[in-house]
């Protein structure tokens, strides 16, 4: 464990601060010697003296530095050092010749006066009252950012966390915390409810209180949501995680989920028998993205019959093909419905279909957005089709609130999107949430086309929108099933089709795409993968290692997961050199060159196109690039995505980014890749699915090559019995009015 020390100085430079998050770089006189400290401290000027508590780190180029943990202003109380703190400009409203009357006049006084009485600066000759109080609120508010940092403090919150509570609450933080300190956690992004739960015991709330109850409930809603992806949770299984986590009883629990619904900030319903208790935002998104389909399922004939048979005919002439019965079907029903669902595995036609219906609506003049999840799937999506596809953040017009870390788009019900057939690419990646900005902003008059492979995993987030559809009932759906000659050759095509029936795969074959390499431990599995990756792919086949051929792992952890592949891939195909710059955040090293996944939704993060002139907000979870340079004077990452965006990174926002030589399954979802090789040994029996297997093997254009155990294989192949997901939109279309 790192020995924390004191530092006490005087602040002669600020050599770098941002304003967003508090995080500052600056030179601290300290008895003399002038030490380079870095961390957050809010509204730091130059002239003020601060106590410091952290510890020394060596930095690769400029040497020795402290970095600060926690700190603390001192304010000055003598005459001179007052003068040469308000004359280095720190407060609003006062420069150095102003400081000098008021020193004068008030002396040793002078901070006293402006904090509790700042009209009295009018008794200086060129002070207005308006002036007076200008100058009172800014040393007010400096205080108060002070003063909540410093609370925080105490329990063992962070400077850049609690800075984040200032900026919410503002001078009253401290009393909001006080009242309730259960309010950071739904509040404030980056307090999980736990380091609340400690802060409020430690504050003297006891185990009992109504605030607390509540808010640990609100949290295991919320838990459950995003990481294993229910919208509700059953009542009985609520209570019963509460009373175990809480340490309450059972009427304790119920009478809190009782007042969070007469709050609104939950919601039941009945479904199956049992009572669903669903945190408010995702009923209510689940609530509009029924009520929407239920509006737009409306019959919508663009042509009669006959003309839609002539259109296709037209059509096929033009694209030189024979549309299969089953994709004539999903023409017509797309040409005459208001929403269509379009399903399917590989090699089935989904592409051709999607054309086709394009070509047809813009022969006959309508307008058409197409739409993906993530800007690796928008990319490929209009490879395929050759017109313009953007995210569905960016097609929302994606905004963001300061202090708000929940989505916010431009387009709504009262600023809808302008064009008559919206096309969504890889739709069972979409969660609730941003179905629900999605049909909140599709105009009631137009169509909604929706195109995904159901039998892939579903999303990351909360809700199963394509399952829940399909299995309603309640949209016209398509399910292609035939495999089409061309396809059909590849044995990629082939295995994913057995995959869903259950049968294992054909391996090895002559000419084949398919591969598998025996290998017993996890060890050796990790040694072939890097292998291949590096060496024998690449000389046998051309692959380019890093750009080509991605790495996909049931897991995170153990040797053969991602965190140690990662680890193993970038000392073989991006080592350490003397002219790569590099940046060690926690156990992992960012270098030029690296392959990088961004981790998390940040709304207000600011990209540029390096194609075009555009620009905007938002990277999102699962966008992957590659870094182009780590600029450790200016403690800042450039990392250009695959989708054209470039983004700089400040140094603390490392966090999210992360290795992404290989990634999870799950993180892959929406991608394609021409090499996809992975590691097949034994894990946690809910990642030995089948969906995750077929989902794992249907991201390669080109080739897959298994490294691991056949048997391990086989279990996760003939493993279909689906994880429990609880939602309520299959339930929700299927009794809508």
């Amino acid at each position: 464990m790192e020995q924390l020390c004191n530092i006490e100085g005087a602040v002669e430079e600020i050599v770098y601060s941002n304003y967003a998050n508090g995080y500052t770089v600056c030179v601290v006189d300290v008895g003399g010697d002038m030490v380079t400290a870095t961390g957050y401290m809010p509204y730091l000027s130059e002239g003020e003296s601060v106590k410091l508590t952290g510890s020394w780190t060596t930095h690769p180029e400029y040497g020795k530095q402290f970095s600060s943990s926690y700190f603390e202003k001192i304010l000055p109380s003598t005459s001179g050092a007052i003068l040469r703190y308000l004359g280095s400009g720190i407060v609003k409203g006062i420069r150095l010749a102003t400081a000098k009357k008021i020193v004068e006049e008030f002396g040793d006084d002078t901070l006293t006066l402006i904090a509790t009485a700042p009209q009295r600066l009018a008794e200086i000759k060129g002070i207005t009252k308006t002036k007076a109080i200008e100058i009172g609120n800014s040393f007010a508010e400096q205080q108060g950012a002070q003063s909540v940092v410093m609370f925080l403090q105490q329990y063992g919150i962070k400077t850049s966390v609690a800075f984040k509570v200032y900026r919410r609450f503002g001078r009253d933080a401290v009393t909001h915390v006080k009242d309730n300190p259960y309010v950071l956690a739904s509040e404030i992004d980056g307090i999980t409810f736990q380091t609340v739960d400690r802060m409020a015991s430690a504050m003297g709330v006891e185990k009992n209180n109504r605030n607390r109850i509540m808010a640990g409930i609100c949290y295991i809603l919320q838990y459950n949501a995003y990481t294993k992806g229910h919208t509700f949770l059953p009542l009985d299984d609520l209570t019963y995680t509460a009373v175990n986590m809480l340490e309450i009883d059972t009427a304790e629990a119920e009478r809190a989920v009782h007042a969070l619904c007469l709050e609104k900030q939950a919601y039941t319903k009945q479904i199956g028998g049992k009572d669903a208790v669903f945190a408010a935002s995702l009923f209510t998104s689940e609530t509009l993205v029924a009520k929407k389909l239920e509006l737009l399922c409306a019959e919508k004939p663009m042509v009669k019959d006959g003309d839609i048979d002539a259109l296709i005919q037209t059509e096929e002439e033009q694209m030189r093909i024979k549309l299969a019965p089953e994709q004539k079907s999903a023409v017509k029903t797309a040409l005459q419905k208001g929403v269509m669902v379009l399903t399917g595995g590989p090699g089935t036609g989904k592409t051709t279909i999607v054309n086709a219906i394009i070509s047809i609506m813009k022969r006959e003049g309508l307008s058409i957005a197409l739409c993906a999840p993530t800007g690796r799937a928008a990319k490929r999506a209009s490879e395929l089709t050759g017109m313009k596809a953007s995210t569905i953040h960016r097609l929302l017009e994606i905004g963001y609130n300061e202090g708000d870390p929940s989505m916010e788009f431009a387009r709504d019900e009262t600023n809808p999107l302008e064009e008559d057939v919206i096309i969504v690419d890889e739709t069972s990646m979409v969660d609730i949430p941003l179905a629900s900005g999605l049909l909140r902003a599709v105009n009631p008059d137009a169509r909604l086309i929706l195109v995904g492979d159901v039998d892939q995993l579903p999303p990351v987030g909360p809700g199963n929108m394509l399952g829940d559809i399909i299995e309603s009932g309640a949209v016209p759906v398509v399910r292609l099933t035939q495999i089409f000659r061309q396809a059909a050759e590849s044995m990629i095509v082939q295995n994913a089709h057995r995959t869903i029936h259950g049968e294992d795969p054909v391996l090895n074959g002559d000419g084949s795409d398919f591969f598998f390499v025996n290998r017993i431990s996890a060890e050796d599995i990790a040694h072939t993968v890097a292998e291949l990756c590096k060496t024998r792919l690449p000389s046998k086949y051309g692959y380019d290692a890093a750009r080509q051929i991605q790495v996909l792992s049931a897991m995170k952890k153990g040797l053969a997961g991602v965190k140690n592949l990662n680890a193993i891939l970038q000392e073989s195909l991006n080592p350490a050199e003397p002219h790569k710059n590099e940046k060690t955040f926690g156990d992992t090293t960012f270098r030029r060159g690296d392959k990088v996944m961004h981790i998390k939704n940040n709304y207000s993060l600011e990209w540029e196109s390096t194609t075009s002139d555009d620009a905007g907000l938002g990277v999102f979870n699962g966008d992957m690039g590659f870094i182009k340079d780590v600029d450790v004077l200016n403690k800042k990452i450039e990392v250009i995505f695959d989708d054209d965006r470039l983004v700089v990174y400040d140094f603390n926002q490392i966090e999210e980014l992360e290795l992404a030589y290989a990634v999870t399954v799950h993180k892959s979802q929406g991608s394609e890749f021409d090499v996809v090789v992975m590691p097949i040994y034994q894990a946690a029996p809910m990642l030995m699915r089948r969906n995750l297997f077929y989902t794992a093997i249907t991201r390669a254009k080109k080739m897959v090559v298994l490294v691991g155990k056949k048997e391990s294989m086989s279990v996760m192949v003939s493993e279909d019995g689906e994880l429990v997901r609880y939602t309520g939109l299959r339930w929700m279309l299927e009794h809508s009015s």
